[in-house]
């Protein structure tokens, strides 16, 4: 498991259009992609504060769907609680161990129209980090946890 504690990711300004199209019965079509954002984030002191107006990520190489069984309501005090109702708190657990071998500096949730196809969507989550390496070796489970 890899945990990216450092970097902390940003609900988008569109997160709520997304829960609009969801109450209004549409389906909630997610993707987990990455990318291979800007070199010069390798270093801590360079990544700039993520904007909340982010309609897609700085360069995407990389994604894959994301189910409902990959998504869990957990404990708003305890993130290893998982919860059989809801709370204000998801965990979703994405696996590209798999799927993906390179370099990202990024990574994003897309919803809405969003397809297999790269920066198809709409981006409800955002997040950009130091560099990671992500090799045959590597076993790359994420979860990433979203304040609703």
């Amino acid at each position: 498991m890899i945990n990216l504690s450092a970097a902390n990711p940003i609900v988008t300004s569109n997160f709520n259009k997304f829960v609009s199209h969801c109450i209004k019965g549409n389906a909630p079509n997610l993707y987990f992609a990455l990318g291979t954002g800007n070199p010069s984030w390798d270093n801590n002191d360079d990544i700039p504060a993520p904007d909340t107006n982010i309609s897609k990520l700085v360069s995407e190489i990389f994604r894959q769907p994301i189910y409902l069984s990959d998504i869990d309501y957990v404990d708003e005090s305890d993130d290893s609680i998982v919860s059989s109702t809801p709370t204000s708190r998801l965990r979703i657990k994405i696996n590209v161990s798999q799927s993906f071998y390179g370099t990202t500096r990024e990574y994003g949730i897309f919803a809405i129209n969003a397809t297999s196809d790269i920066d198809s969507g709409t981006l409800i989550m955002y997040c950009n980090h130091t560099k990671l390496s992500i090799s045959s070796e590597l076993d790359y489970d994420k979860y990433i946890y979203i304040n609703t």
